[in-house]
């Protein structure tokens, strides 16, 4: 049989050249372990992206497969040239820029007004502040009510007498011709009143309380 590498006629059944010791006759071509390269590239890239890390990994298992594949497979001078560019594009194909403008991912951004700061990345669709004792308020048009816990009980009191304030206007005028709003203030007993009227500042003897 003759070898490939240095072209040395050897026996029939020889396993490896007698002049340059090479393998004859391989027991594998090495598409398993060029397989596990694939393999180990693809989930390289779904967990680190194309970033030199990735390729510093890699790299154990390319020599690897570079030197067995060499050893076990009879492999002719044009083939080792093709599997070197390979191994050359898998190289370029993983470095990239590693700055921290390209490595942090992309962060949403809350749109600055009159009523929200942004001063940061990573912001989600509101801003939340909190303070040491205090409790969150949420409120159907997106503000953040900070209340303090000390002051809960002086709101509540101003709660009940701004709901009878609103009980008098409603019964007083007799919504002004809203009949829905009387009918659902009527259903829920007063609860629902907020939803469609504020008190005045000084109570209803000081003047009428104004629809919002």
């Amino acid at each position: 049989m003759k070898c490939e590498f240095c072209s040395t006629e050897n026996k029939r059944n020889a396993k490896f050249c007698k002049f340059c010791g090479k393998n004859i006759s391989p027991k594998t071509s090495g598409k398993g372990i060029l397989f596990l390269i694939i393999g180990a590239f693809i989930g390289l890239i779904y967990l680190f992206g194309g970033n030199y890390l990735s390729f510093l990994l890699l790299l154990p298992l390319i020599f690897l497969w570079h030197s067995r594949f060499y050893e076990f497979t009879n492999l002719k001078p044009s083939s080792r040239v093709w599997i070197s560019i390979f191994l050359i594009f898998c190289t370029f194909f993983f470095i990239e820029s590693d700055s921290p403008s390209v490595s942090v991912e992309k962060q949403e951004y809350v749109p600055t007004n009159s009523n929200t700061e942004t001063t940061g990345l990573n912001y989600s669709e509101h801003s939340v502040e909190v303070s040491e004792n205090s409790s969150l308020n949420y409120s159907n048009s997106d503000e953040l009510i900070v209340q303090d816990d000390n002051s809960s009980e002086n709101h509540s009191e101003t709660d009940e007498g701004n709901k009878s304030c609103v009980a008098k206007f409603l019964e007083e005028t007799k919504c002004q011709g809203n009949d829905a709003v009387m009918k659902e203030f009527q259903k829920t007993n007063c609860e629902v009143s907020w939803a469609f009227y504020k008190p005045c500042s000084n109570g209803c003897s000081e003047g009428e309380c104004v629809e919002i």
